[in-house]
């Protein structure tokens, strides 16, 4: 999932921002991370929507185990769980100037933010195995899915269901947690931001070292 966020200010007063300056080989980018955490009973779902979108826009429908309709909806997860610590990762779009076509800078985005959210929550699920970590965008702990040739899921402890996978309102979750607005990408209408967004279902409602390991993963 990629999208924007409009605003700045946070509805959340629980909520951290932690700014990061990631060197690479072809240049220093900023990104900004977001952690805040909402009651399950708040988590707006609707599984049977969300499928309905994927099965008319998506031509890979049906042939992820990660994704509808094989995923789970985010109300089958174990009840014990009342928490959902939500992680966001931004970058602004204005950082890749030398792509002409905006939704190159999309993709550059995704590339950056989404490997980063998948190492927090893997390293997360880790250490702390009773939590369920959701991610952002399909599954890719294998080059195939298993789903394609009708077999079981290869890697199962390493596999990840995405928010939306599950029936989450990602776009209404943002703006609960940070009052932020999601702006999804559309041809004639880019996007200032990148940004993925997962999730931590947790019977525990505070994580004091959530916000270090996210500093040390990124």
């Amino acid at each position: 999932m990629i999208g924007s966020l409009s605003s700045s200010s946070g509805r959340n007063r629980s909520c951290k921002r932690l700014p990061f300056t990631i060197p690479t080989a072809t240049g220093s980018w900023t990104i900004c991370g977001f952690t805040g955490t909402i009651a399950r009973a708040q988590v707006r779902t609707d599984y049977e929507l969300f499928s309905l979108k994927c099965l008319k826009g998506c031509p890979n429908y049906d042939q992820k185990h990660s994704c509808p309709p094989r995923s789970p909806s985010f109300d089958t997860f174990p009840p014990h769980k009342p928490w959902l610590h939500v992680i966001c990762l931004r970058m602004g779009l204005d950082q890749f100037p030398f792509f002409n076509n905006p939704y190159h800078r999309v993709r550059m985005a995704n590339a950056m933010l989404k490997p980063r959210l998948t190492r927090i929550l893997m390293q997360w699920k880790s250490l702390n195995p009773r939590d369920s970590v959701l991610g952002s965008g399909a599954c890719r702990a294998c080059r195939r899915c298993a789903a394609l040739d009708q077999l079981p899921c290869r890697k199962p402890a390493k596999g990840l269901y995405s928010l939306e996978a599950t029936g989450v309102n990602c776009a209404h979750l943002v703006k609960t947690c940070f009052g932020l607005d999601l702006e999804w990408y559309l041809p004639g209408r880019p996007c200032s931001h990148g940004l993925v967004v997962g999730g931590i279902l947790s019977e525990r409602q505070r994580m004091s070292s959530l916000s270090e390991l996210i500093v040390a993963s990124i």
